[in-house]
């Protein structure tokens, strides 16, 4: 509709979402406020064993369902996928 587009932010004022990211070693959790291509940018470009960001989930906002697989090769040796 007219209304909704017009509400709809413009690519460069993408709306702002809440991440927090934990170190590994210590459990210490930092937290952050990015757009979702800031937040790629900086999750694709870090160390694998660095990549402990999550969404922070806010109440009475829209949410996507998301599905954490942690997945052992070494324990499924046999398994293709």
């Amino acid at each position: 509709s007219r209304a909704a587009a017009a509400a709809a932010p413009a690519p460069e004022q993408e709306v702002m979402r809440y991440f927090s990211f934990e170190e590994h070693a210590t459990g210490r959790r930092k937290f952050v406020a990015s757009t979702y291509a800031e937040f790629w940018r900086r999750y694709a470009g870090a160390a694998w064993d660095e990549r402990h960001g999550y969404e922070l989930l806010r109440e009475g906002r829209p949410c996507h369902l998301y599905f954490d697989l942690e997945y052992a090769a070494a324990a499924n040796a046999g398994v293709d996928g």
